[in-house]
């Protein structure tokens, strides 16, 4: 506690004898809890900023050699030995700092792969799981579909792939892969399957089924006609060996060509 005395001058009159009151000056108690708050937090500060962050350098600034790279996958299509090729330079990396990116855009880039997982599994292994393309069709001769609608071409694509070819002009890959699936759905209640969904430039569709018949659907009402034609089917397949092709470009009915070369008009 600071005392401060302060002479006053008497005037006249008054007695030189009375005493005088003091004027006292404290420090708040407010102002000591502040100081010293911040005070530790400076404290704390240092710590946290220096030495947990050196301690933390120092911790990483230690090379852990990668003990392996786990890889979960279906390999159907996907080659092993190009997945391996594609890993091994990284195993010399160390653990903390291999760039998990550089490893998912590496293996993108192989064939039949559709998307890549990468994560650091503790304390030294690399876990990576690769989803291979899930194929549709093939698009062509040369491409395949897959479930996104997407085309791609594998280098190693082999000739004798058994798939379903789908084709029409470019942009209508998607169009193409729902109509497939719609019209497999509707087929799925008789014995015939498509071998062959194609749209031609002027969007005129055609499908050929596994028992070599062809189906002219024209350029609308593709899944109505193809109702139409499911439901008389059973009549249809008795003589499908002879039959060349059954256009369904009718309002009610349908126009079977025959292998012969007649044609006969069942429209209702």
């Amino acid at each position: 506690m600071a005392i401060i005395k302060k002479q006053k001058r008497v005037k006249k009159g008054a007695s030189r004898n009375k005493p005088l009151q003091p004027f006292v000056i404290r420090i708040s108690l407010k102002y000591i809890v502040a100081v010293a708050l911040l005070l530790f937090l400076g404290v704390l500060t240092y710590f946290a900023v220096v030495k947990v962050s050196q301690h933390s350098w120092d911790w990483h600034s230690d090379v852990v050699q990668i003990d392996s790279i786990i890889v979960n996958s279906r390999f159907d299509y996907i080659d092993k030995k190009d997945v391996k090729s594609a890993l091994l330079p990284f195993m010399k990396d160390d653990f903390y700092s291999v760039n998990l990116l550089d490893i998912k855009t590496k293996l993108l880039g192989l064939p039949w792969v559709s998307s890549v997982q990468v994560r650091r599994r503790w304390p030294d292994k690399i876990q990576v799981t690769i989803v291979e393309q899930g194929i549709i069709a093939r698009w062509g001769e040369s491409g395949l579909l897959n479930q996104a609608g997407e085309v791609f071409a594998p280098k190693d694509l082999k000739p004798n792939i058994q798939l379903p070819v789908l084709l029409g002009p470019d942009g209508s890959e998607h169009q193409v892969m729902d109509l497939y699936l719609e019209l497999s759905l509707m087929l799925g209640g008789i014995s015939s399957s498509i071998t062959r969904l194609t749209v031609d430039q002027s969007y005129h569709w055609s499908v050929e089924l596994n028992n070599g018949i062809r189906l002219i659907l024209g350029d609308q009402d593709m899944t109505e006609r193809v109702t139409r034609l499911v439901a008389i089917y059973p009549q249809v397949e008795v003589n499908s060996d002879r039959i060349k092709y059954i256009d369904l470009r009718y309002s009610s009915g349908l126009a079977i060509g025959w292998k012969n070369g007649t044609l006969d008009d069942a429209n209702g």
